[in-house]
């Protein structure tokens, strides 16, 4: 209770004093004086300035809003408090029980007469009240709070001062009401964080801890013994050298001790356990006035897993691996065994004509075996594209020039019981892209159209100009809107179910049966889209036939006229090409002879190696080299690699590369400089000497 020096002495009703009281009421109030002390306060400054005789109390509404409990009465004895607290709410329960009900003043001129007081009037006797007017406690949202109740031992009835002065009780009363609930409200808050928080560190199972700004853990969880096996007094007894692997130990360090305010990091190190094995753990990491929080995971178990998922796909991915070259073998095999069967049933026979003095007869065989050796370089070419170790040569063409120059090609694996229409009336834009890799996909489109028409039917073939937008374009994303030319070839055959279509362009899928195809064809001409910037698409019905759309970008710029075809050239002669030296190196010896013996026929002086650092010798000490002709896969040195040697000795030598397997032309752009060429195995030897004269402009 708050002693009478406290107390404000000048007349309550004096406007000054009023605001003096007022003043000071809002200062304890801001100041978080307890609300008990506050009431107390007010009450005794109106009751000490009252100009007659009174006696003040303030009553709260407990939180159900049902009763009215004892808040402050100083001047009322320990029985008034006991029979005021816990009254219900409602009329006919005294001055304040009314007040609180309406939530209106409820002003009582003579207890004794008042309806409101039937039921309390010996008790009105008992406290000698006679008069009693009751106020509600109105907070700023209109709701009641309270009771401010003034009793006077005789009839009374309230002046507009007293009036005044009541607003002025009941509304600093409200503020420390309304600071008193909003204290207690932020009490139970933080309470409720504090023992959740307790509940979290206590039942999490992740490992929290605190890191100090030495470096140690000042707290750990219990979740420290079900993760690392220590008790929490066991772990903070330890050092973080003696807790983290060693090769974990200088990131732990950075990760942990506190170096200033940051954001969430994460780390990941290696915490050692009781039973002496090592934990992945992951970790959380906050920093906050000095200290390091921490969250972590145990992740061993999951890094098991995952590194076991690893092996399994590896052990899948080499499973498929195998079964994949089983059917590309199973594929192929047939085909190269029958392509070396007519290479050798021909020379066989060549032998036998020859020997027996029939010259004649043996051209036909010499045919046959040169179209056996080109069936299977087309074989070796769609096993390159695939692997994508197809030396490439993007240069300028015309397509509709490239269908015209392949028609009796076409015709050849077509037959006669198939009718082949190649639509060369329009003139299309030129393209850039890999002539060899263009005919290769043009004639694996034709065969696979003569394969699905075993009873005969209609093929055609067309190049034309179009136009290929963004909307058009959505599913191929990889592929720039603008002009292309469209290459279509169109059978009647007997067309791929949806579920086929779904997997055409699939490396070794095949629907043909082992022996039969490889599952190569599609997927070559899919890959040599990508490769020139376009796309292929197919659209097919069972038994009305497929189409086949290849889209390549135009080509702005000139096309050069198209180079002779290599099965028109003339066979070799005995024209010679004198006073020019070729410098040959080629490491398998068959190879090396007849490339030889071919150069020497012409009368060129040819010098031979078998290996790069045997040919850097030979360009080394040579006198003069006007053509360098070497394989570019070579012991020692690469064929690039001799080359660059060779110019060192010989600047500006003229080179021709030999290969049949060149990733490093395609590994990046450059592998060929200026004054270099490349030819690819296996090639005919009047394609070798056509490309000889041209080089050296003969």
């Amino acid at each position: 209770m708050l002693s009478n020096k406290e107390r404000v002495r000048n007349p309550w009703t004096d406007t000054l004093a009023r605001l003096e009281d007022e003043r000071v009421m809002l200062q304890r109030i801001a100041a978080g004086v307890p609300l008990a002390d506050v009431l107390l306060y007010v009450l005794h400054a109106v009751e000490a300035q009252s100009s007659v005789p009174l006696r003040t109390a303030i009553a709260f509404v407990d939180e159900g809003k049902k009763c009215l409990v004892h808040g402050a009465a100083p001047s009322f004895s320990e029985s008034y408090r006991r029979a005021i607290n816990g009254v219900p709410i409602g009329p006919n329960v005294g001055s304040w029980g009314a007040a609180a009900y309406f939530g209106t003043a409820v002003y009582v001129n003579d207890v004794m007469t008042d309806p409101n007081w039937v039921d309390w009037r010996e008790f009105a006797v008992e406290q000698g009240i006679r008069a009693c007017w009751s106020t509600p406690i109105k907070g700023t949202d209109g709701q009641v709070l309270g009771v401010f109740s003034n009793y006077y031992a005789t009839t009374r009835l309230p002046s507009p001062q007293d009036i005044d002065a009541i607003a002025l009780v009941t509304r600093t009363a409200a503020l420390a009401i309304e600071r008193w609930q909003y204290d207690r409200e932020l009490e139970k808050r933080v309470e409720l964080a504090i023992a959740e928080r307790d509940r979290i560190w206590r039942l999490s199972p992740e490992l929290l801890a605190v890191v100090n700004a030495e470096g140690r853990y000042v707290s750990v969880n219990p979740a420290v013994k079900e993760i690392l096996g220590w008790t929490p007094e066991e772990f903070l007894s330890m050092s973080l050298a003696d807790q983290v692997h060693p090769e974990d130990y200088a990131i732990s360090v950075q990760a942990f001790v506190p170096t200033g305010q940051g954001g969430v990091r994460h780390l990941e190190n290696r915490m050692r356990h009781r039973n002496g094995t090592y934990s992945w753990i992951t970790w959380s990491i906050s920093r906050s006035e000095g200290d390091v929080y921490l969250a972590g995971r145990d992740d061993t178990d999951l890094r098991a897993q995952a590194e076991a998922l690893r092996q399994a796909e590896e052990a899948l991915r080499q499973s498929q691996k195998m079964e994949a070259v089983g059917q590309l073998t199973g594929g192929i095999a047939h085909d190269f065994n029958n392509m070396l069967q007519s290479i050798s049933g021909a020379l066989y026979l060549i032998r036998r004509k020859l020997a027996a003095g029939d010259a004649a007869s043996a051209e036909r065989f010499i045919d046959t075996a040169m179209e056996s050796t080109e069936r299977a370089a087309r074989l070796t070419q769609r096993l390159l594209a695939f692997a994508r170790r197809q030396p490439i040569a993007p240069v300028p063409l015309c397509p509709v020039r490239v269908l015209q120059s392949m028609e009796d090609l076409f015709r050849r694996y077509t037959g006669e019981h198939v009718k082949l229409v190649v639509h060369s009336e329009q003139v299309s834009w030129p393209v850039s892209c890999d002539a060899n890799q263009l005919e290769n996909a043009l004639l694996n489109m034709v065969i696979n159209a003569r394969d699905a028409m075993p009873d005969g039917g209609q093929l055609d073939l067309r190049a034309t100009n179009t136009q290929l937008d963004a909307a058009a374009l959505r599913q191929y994303p990889h592929v720039k809107p603008g002009d292309f030319v469209e290459i279509t070839v169109s059978d009647t055959g007997c067309g791929m179910s949806e579920e086929v279509m779904s997997r055409a362009f699939e490396p070794f899928f095949t629907t043909k049966a082992i022996g039969e195809g490889s599952g190569l064809g599609l997927s070559m001409i899919y890959g040599f889209a990508q490769q020139a910037g376009g796309l292929v698409c197919l659209e097919s019905k069972e038994g009305e036939g497929t189409r086949v759309r290849l889209f390549l970008p135009r080509y702005v710029g000139s096309v050069p006229p198209m180079e002779t075809d290599a099965r028109l050239l003339p066979s070799i002669t005995e024209e010679s090409l004198p006073n020019f030296v070729v410098a040959l190196v080629e490491d398998d010896a068959a190879v090396r002879q007849m490339v030889s013996e071919t150069l020497k026929q012409l009368r060129l002086e040819v010098l031979t190696a078998s290996d790069g650092l045997s040919g850097r010798e030979l360009v080394g000490e040579a006198r003069r080299i006007d053509l360098l002709l070497t394989d570019v896969g070579l012991p020692g040195l690469n064929g690039r690699e001799l080359a660059d040697a060779a110019r060192r000795t010989h600047p500006n030598l003229k080179v021709l590369f030999m290969t049949g397997y060149a990733q490093n032309a395609i590994a990046g752009e450059g592998f060929l400089s200026e004054g270099m060429e490349l030819i690819v195995k296996p090639f005919r030897l009047e394609v070798l000497i056509e490309r000889v004269r041209r080089i050296l402009a003969i």
